[in-house]
């Protein structure tokens, strides 16, 4: 646009002034809309995330707890199988039971059994009549089961408590026999440590809820020729075998395999440690003895035999066939028809005398009271003349026995020899008259 102002030198001034171009009024308004919602929602992602934090921070509330319950079958062997012994509820924690609830019973195998036939009050379970059953406290059914009938298993038993109409708790207890192997203990020989060739007994103790129809022991891995499986004995409470004199050949230390089924087939084994030692020569093989005389009477101190302690005293004599081994390695002993051994009555005692001077001991042991007539490992009390325990036990001595002063003819004692030091097992038994 040409526009005239002012005049110079009388002419006029030509100013050309552009046009502003119009800027529209909206625009400002609009930047301030956006900047408006940026902020609005700023503040909103603020004040949301304070107050979701401000709830998660609230602690959890307290759930009311449910009543918890577990259940078992106590069971025990019978002369059929396996019984149930009890039932026991331990109530673990949440809400009483009422007085009112009742435990029932059913069976799978078994549905007419008297003893699932009713329920069973509280109060059958040693719940005090009246009293609610409260959490701590188990219900344990034994002898209260109806008719005195106990389940029997195989079985699966089905326990359920109701109360009024609401099933407080249900389980199933899974009765299945199961089939448990023996179970041994105290394995041992007798005596611990048996010599070559000594007769020795073998012993073991078997345990479980079954008994036991078979029981063999296997000798094959003993030193000597013997059959593969032997039978045992069972004798008040534990289970034997004896080992006869001459059948093992060499020391060492050996295992003897003991064999057991139960009446439920259920095979399990042991091995029995068997120690057998060096000493090859046995007392029973050492010495031979004679045939006891019978009892008789003491004359008097000494007489007619060295044992005698006293006028009135009942004697035995034994004689010796043979024996190279000499008296440090004997003990005598009197043996009840039992096997315990005998105790005398006033006086007890032994001698060894020589066959030409049978009133003179060559060794002597005397019993004090209780007159217990076994020797202990200490060996002579005395020994005459010019005897030692290195002295032989020669056939030209014999021995002499004082009973005391009960008549112990017929009552069946009898005599052995032990050996000790390098000899060991002991002779086979002499009867006494």
């Amino acid at each position: 646009m040409l526009r005239t102002d002012h005049r110079r030198n009388g002419e006029p001034v030509r100013r050309f002034r552009f046009a502003r171009r119009a800027r529209p009024r909206g625009s400002r308004r609009a930047v301030s809309d956006i900047i408006a919602t940026i902020l609005l929602l700023g503040l909103t992602v603020v004040l949301f995330g304070t107050v979701l934090a401000f709830v998660i921070g609230f602690p959890n509330p307290i759930a009311a707890p449910a009543s918890q319950f577990s259940s078992q079958l106590i069971t025990e062997a019978n002369g059929t199988g396996i019984a149930v012994q009890s039932i026991q509820i331990a109530h673990a924690g949440g809400s009483i039971v009422p007085v009112g609830a009742l435990v029932y019973l059913k069976s799978s195998l078994h549905p007419k059994g008297p003893e699932f036939a009713n329920p069973y009050p509280l109060t059958a379970g040693g719940i005090p009549a009246g009293h609610a059953w409260s959490p701590g406290v188990t219900f344990v059914l034994n002898s209260n089961f109806t008719g005195g009938f106990h389940p029997v298993l195989p079985d699966n038993i089905t326990i359920y408590i109701i109360a009024g109409t609401n099933l407080v708790y249900s389980a199933v207890l899974p009765g299945t026999a199961a089939a448990l192997p023996p179970i041994f203990s105290n394995p041992a020989t007798s005596p611990a440590s048996p010599a070559i060739g000594e007769s020795f007994n073998i012993s073991v103790q078997i345990s479980g809820v079954y008994s036991y129809n078979k029981v063999f022991i296997n000798l094959s891995g003993l030193p000597g020729t013997f059959p593969a499986l032997h039978p045992m004995v069972y004798i008040g409470g534990v289970w034997n075998y004896t080992v006869q004199a001459g059948w093992t050949t060499s020391s060492g230390q050996y295992y003897a395999v003991v064999n057991a089924t139960t009446n439920a087939n259920v095979l399990a084994r042991t091995a029995v440690s068997v120690s057998i030692t060096p000493y090859s020569t046995l007392i029973t093989h050492s010495i031979a003895l004679g045939v006891s005389s019978s009892a008789a009477l003491c004359t008097g101190a000494g007489a007619p035999v060295a044992a005698c302690q006293a006028s009135g005293d009942y004697y035995y004599l034994v004689p010796i066939l043979y024996s190279p081994i000499t008296f440090g390695n004997v003990l005598f002993e009197v043996l009840t028809p039992s096997g315990s051994t005998y105790t005398g009555t006033t006086h007890a005692a032994f001698a060894v005398a020589k066959n030409s001077a049978p009133t003179a001991f060559s060794a002597e042991y005397i019993f004090g009271s209780p007159y217990s007539m076994l020797m202990p490992n200490s060996g002579w009390s005395a020994l005459g003349g010019t005897t030692t325990e290195l002295s032989p036990l020669t056939s030209a001595y014999q021995i002499s026995i004082d009973m005391g002063t009960v008549n112990p003819a017929g009552v069946g004692n009898t005599f052995i020899v032990i050996g000790i030091g390098p000899y060991s097992g002991q002779t086979v038994p002499v009867a006494l008259p």
